[in-house]
């Protein structure tokens, strides 16, 4: 008992730590880094570049996340009873690298690569997750023994990497993307940013071997006795575990729906700089990083006069504040649907004049030829792609197929029609179709949802609603002609500036022209939901949806006017009133701030002070044990809570549309009957055994 005692009263430095620390923690950086870079974007890539649903996208990003916090148990099994900590972690990396690879390569940009990178993005980060953080213990066990208070630094060290690594990577790798446009390519670099991160994390931790513990592996089967005590442990703890599922599946959705709201409805602009939706997640780990030291402090001040808290307490805590984040989150959905619906007509006049304005600064009659070939290419193929997914017997399959393969044929013809003409000029022209497209679609839905005879279901209602999602498919089909005319621009020139590195520049600004085509897509979506909410009779959810495809409409018209406007003319001054009005249109970002500080608030309460919790109600022969099942709340919350619910944000299911403001605050309202049972659950758990 004196050891530790000795210990604790010792000051430590850095200089104290062993070697193998600084393998662990630049290596461990790297990859968290490579993890949260590639998360960030990857709900608007499933969006924007494989063209899934907002719905389909979420559930993607639950299962994916579900599948991250699974395989711990397959890791620390592997590790246990066959390869060791460092051989699992130095195998599995290479399956991690791979799948990161795969994403970054933009040849590969299609659904059946993205399921298999997934997977082997999961495998490698799932099994590496219980090994690496196990394995620096056992170093500090092995070359500092009996340093707890060294080794309890070296973890708050290493926590405090993770978190460093998550909010640079959260925030830049975003911004890599916004550098390079919103195309498939634009995506490509910058998942191949984390693809290096990754390498240089296997490289340094494999570096580190002569320093680390030496493992030795031991297939020991647990008792009778020891199965019965796992039996009454987890019995005890599975109130507690159980609730904080709930938790989880709150605040994984930061990644899902709150990223699909801040596109939709806030104003993304941080003193005058502009941020993308995917940014803010980058607020999460940063607020961590301030805010844990004051929290723990805290606990050690109340502790000091008087107020010592229980972990359940603090646990408590972090519930009620999570109610408190649902209730803003509400109120803030709330606020941004009148919001939206109020500055929409504004938003959409001003966005008929930013494309009037840009009619003339292409004159190219060969390029807006062009142009129109390839978005009604686009549209055939896309006619076709539906049709042949939809052909129920083989006569139907097979003609639908000719069709398709004709329609390629199209595509091919109106791909060469616009590398001859410049597929730079194609591209700008297309954007600016989309964008009148766009509009015409935000038009048509404002028209459906603001005639209550209409979404009361009067003769002519099917008709007017299935004219609007005609305007949606032919917006779709100019987006998808813009993006297919920047990356045959963008191929042609890297071809030209390998030619010769003094070639001129094209004068088309193709990340802009990619931005009109993403916003468009946009647009239509909300459009489409608004014609689903009108055929259903919500007509709120109509006005509502149909209010944020005018404001994506504006959007998408101000991006393609500036992908003609040359660069030494500066904006317009329609743009800046378009972007003003846009603006106008939505609420703050601060809107989404305070729920981010309030539910890293809760986090801390929570999954900090939870598993400090769980390990002290743990034997000593269950800590690993116990880890693994506390892992699994996270991927029981994404599995059987988000990717059932997520898919149905904003949607209309069941005759039900699931609007933002209603969707959130039916969180709010669970998490009050969650938060009760969270509390009958402590009490009861905080009992002495009988």
């Amino acid at each position: 008992m004196s050891e530790p005692h000795s210990d604790t009263a010792q000051r430590s430095s850095v200089f104290d730590h062993p070697i193998g620390f600084w393998f662990f923690f630049w290596g461990e950086f790297a990859e968290r880094c490579c993890y949260y870079g590639m998360r960030a974007i990857l709900l608007l890539y499933m969006i924007q570049i494989l063209k899934f649903s907002d719905g389909y996208s979420s559930r993607v990003m639950s299962y994916f996340i579900a599948s991250c916090y699974l395989l711990p148990l397959v890791g620390g099994y592997v590790a246990d009873h066959f390869l060791g900590k460092y051989r699992t972690i130095v195998y599995f990396a290479i399956p991690y690298i791979l799948g990161q690879a795969m994403l970054g390569v933009a040849s590969l940009h299609n659904e059946t690569c993205l399921y298999f990178s997934l997977g082997l993005l999961a495998m490698g980060s799932g099994v590496i997750k219980p090994n690496i953080s196990t394995l620096m213990g056992l170093t500090y066990d092995q070359r500092r023994p009996g340093k707890t208070k060294l080794r309890s630094d070296a973890f708050a060290m290493f926590y405090g990497s993770i978190n460093i690594g998550a909010a640079l990577s959260s925030f830049c790798v975003p911004a890599i993307r916004n550098a390079n446009g919103g195309d498939s390519h634009a995506y490509a670099v910058a998942f191949l940013f984390p693809t290096v991160l990754m390498i240089l994390s296997f490289i340094v931790f494999a570096l580190g071997k002569p320093f680390y513990a030496v493992e030795t592996i031991q297939k020991v089967k647990p008792s009778p006795e020891e199965r019965h005590e796992r039996l009454v442990v987890l019995r005890r703890l599975f109130g507690l575990f159980f609730v904080v599922m709930i938790f989880w599946s709150i605040f994984d959705q930061s990644a899902s729906t709150w990223t699909l709201f801040a596109r939709d409805y806030l104003d993304l602009h941080l003193f005058g700089f502009p941020l993308s939706a995917d940014q803010l997640q980058s607020i999460n780990p940063i607020l961590i990083i301030l805010l844990l030291p004051p929290i723990t402090m805290l606990w050690h001040l109340l502790a000091r006069w008087g107020f010592d808290l229980k972990p359940t307490s603090k646990m408590l805590i972090g519930f009620i504040l999570t109610t408190v984040t649902m209730g803003i989150t509400a109120f803030a959905a709330f606020r941004g649907a009148d919001t939206i619906v109020a500055g929409s007509p504004a938003a959409l006049a001003s966005a008929e004049k930013t494309v009037v304005s840009s009619v003339g600064l292409v004159g190219d009659e060969a390029a807006h030829k062009a142009a129109m070939e390839l978005i009604q290419a686009s549209a055939i193929q896309a006619t076709t792609k539906k049709a042949v997914e939809e052909a129920a017997d083989k006569i139907a399959s097979d003609d639908a197929k000719n069709k398709f393969v004709a329609a390629k044929k199209i595509m091919e013809s109106a791909q060469n029609a616009a590398k001859t003409v410049g597929a730079d000029a194609v591209a700008a022209i297309a954007a600016r179709q989309a964008a009148s497209a766009a509009i015409f679609t935000a038009r048509a839905s404002s028209a459906i949802a603001g005639d209550a005879a209409i979404v009361n279901g009067n003769a002519n209602a099917k008709k007017k609603i299935n004219e609007a999602k005609a305007a949606v498919q032919a917006a779709e089909a100019a987006a998808e002609a813009t993006n297919e005319a920047v990356k045959l621009a963008t191929a042609d020139g890297r071809e030209r500036e390998a030619a010769d590195a003094d070639a001129p520049k094209s004068r088309f600004k193709l990340a802009e022209c990619s931005n009109a085509a993403n916003r468009a897509t946009a647009a239509a979506a909300a459009a489409n939901r608004s014609a689903e909410a009108a055929a259903a009779g919500n007509a709120r959810a109509a006005q509502v949806n149909a209010a944020v495809a005018c404001v994506d409409a504006a959007d998408a018209a101000v991006a393609a006017t500036k992908a003609v406007t040359n660069a030494k003319d500066g904006d317009s001054a329609i743009v800046a009133e378009t972007e003003a009005a846009t603006a106008a249109a939505r609420i703050s970002l601060l809107w989404q701030v305070i729920p981010y500080i309030l539910i890293t608030i809760s986090e801390i309460c929570i999954s900090v002070v939870g598993l400090e919790l769980a390990f002290a109600a743990a034997p000593a022969s269950m800590k690993s044990f116990v880890t693994a099942c506390w892992l699994l709340t996270v991927f029981l919350g994404n599995i059987l809570i988000n990717a059932q619910v997520t898919p149905l944000y904003n949607e209309t299911f069941l005759g039900i549309s699931l609007t933002p403001d209603w969707y959130f605050l039916a969180f709010a309202v669970a998490m009050v009957p969650v938060t009760i049972a969270f509390a009958v659950i402590a009490r009861r758990f905080n009992r002495p055994a009988e």
